[in-house]
């Protein structure tokens, strides 16, 4: 994800039956929201510990699995019941009292030393997030005799009106002592039953690649196709910190002419909602479908009204009077808990084709590094498709690396009378 599109210039940056999955253990899973919105408070800043590569940072974030996960009183909407040979539990739908114990029980499962990537992403606003605006695709597993919550599922639907809704499976998780006993598949059966009557036309998760057994749990339940995709970061460098472009209070408005066209670059405003959504559908093709995926008019909202201060746009005049959107970057910051640690995520960046070869894109990029600066931001991530060349080979060239590989599951996309 997000959540998480990446494009350099021109290259941009389902239905199932009823789930069953054979034997074999289910790990967490997890979508990490590629597209991944903030709530941005001055007070509550958004950020990470180091991940595996940061060797000389102590890690004081990883938190075990058996760390002792906070109990609820059992709800009274408890309705489908299963048997398991540790304890009898229920699959319920997610309540506001339950956000604390999934919270705490996505920080004990995903842990850096082995979901990196989930890690990274997994804060306290994924889950309120999901819940507030999603709470009809988010389960909860609990023992029926303490209620424990023992696995959880977040998921969403996104709206592309040229081609349907999609339901996206964003967070799975079970504890271990509860896998190989159905209970993701049990979940995402749920799942499926409400996008079934809100006629959703395809089905979308992720998760990195190295999780066999969630890549296998999601193709039994009809996601099929894979598509790989890539995170890559690097660390910030003190000097890097010198701010050029911005102003104290983040704010900037800079030119530069190459190639005898005349750019600005500024800071996103209202009036550019429509144009950046327009120039995205341009760069963002199906050809690199991960990325087309995600990209709707609520990308655009969503990050402008959450992180404002890192939403970034280019501009070139067209004649006397017309200002043309020519490029964008959005970006956010994320936090984990009792960790000095920021990372700045870069989640999109778009050029307009017709003006490549202009710096624009490094132009975008540095803007976005002296804004991340001023949060004091010491990690930096992106993402991006595999088969995204070009963006890749642009962000190698700024120093990113430390690859780590993901894949994007989906079913076929079906005809309006082939849908759920």
């Amino acid at each position: 994800m997000p959540k998480a599109k990446q494009a350099v210039a021109a290259v941009p940056a389902t239905r199932s039956k009823s789930p069953h999955v054979d034997e074999f253990s289910e790990s967490p899973v997890s979508s990490l929201s590629l597209r991944k919105k903030s709530n941005k408070t001055k007070s509550h800043p958004r950020s990470t510990l180091p991940t595996r590569d940061d060797k000389n940072v102590n890690n004081t974030d990883d938190h075990s699995v058996d760390q002792q996960i906070p109990v609820l009183k059992k709800s009274k909407t408890s309705v489908v019941k299963e048997t398991s040979p540790l304890a009898p539990y229920c699959i319920r739908q997610m309540e506001m009292s339950d956000i604390d114990s999934v919270f705490n029980l996505g920080l004990a499962i995903f842990t850096s030393k082995e979901f990196p990537n989930m890690y990274r992403l997994w804060d306290d606003f994924s889950v309120v997030e999901n819940f507030a605006s999603s709470r009809e695709f988010c389960y909860v597993t609990e023992i029926e005799s303490t209620g424990e919550i023992i696995a959880f599922l977040l998921g969403m639907t996104l709206t592309k009106y040229s081609v349907g809704t999609r339901g996206y499976i964003q967070w799975v998780c079970v504890v271990p002592q509860y896998r190989r006993h159905h209970i993701a598949t049990e979940l995402i059966s749920r799942f499926v039953a409400v996008a079934k009557d809100q006629k959703v036309s395809m089905l979308l998760a992720d998760t990195p690649a190295s999780n066999l057994p969630a890549i296998n749990m999601f193709q039994n339940t009809g996601l099929a196709d894979k598509t790989d995709h890539v995170y890559l970061t690097r660390r910030l460098k003190p000097f890097e910190g010198k701010r050029n472009k911005v102003s104290d209070d983040g704010e900037f408005h800079f030119f530069y002419t190459a190639k005898e066209k005349h750019i600005t670059v500024r800071n996103m405003e209202i009036k550019d909602l429509s144009s950046v959504y327009d120039l995205g559908n341009i760069i963002f093709t199906s050809n690199h479908s991960n990325i087309w995926n995600f990209w709707d008019e609520d990308v655009v909202m969503h990050n402008y009204i959450n992180d404002p201060e890192f939403c970034i746009v280019a501009t070139a005049k067209i004649g006397k009077e017309v200002e043309k959107v020519v490029g964008f970057a959005f970006g956010t910051t994320i936090e984990k808990p009792k960790s000095s640690w920021k990372y700045g995520y870069l989640i999109w960046t778009g050029c307009d084709p017709d003006y490549q070869g202009l710096g624009l894109a490094s132009q975008l990029y540095h803007t976005m590094v002296e804004l991340f600066a001023i949060e004091k931001v010491r990690m930096l991530m992106i993402d991006t498709q595999v088969n995204n060349e070009a963006a890749i080979k642009f962000f190698r060239k700024l120093g990113f690396g430390h690859d780590e590989k993901h894949v994007y599951l989906c079913n076929k996309p079906m005809k309006e009378e082939d849908m759920l």
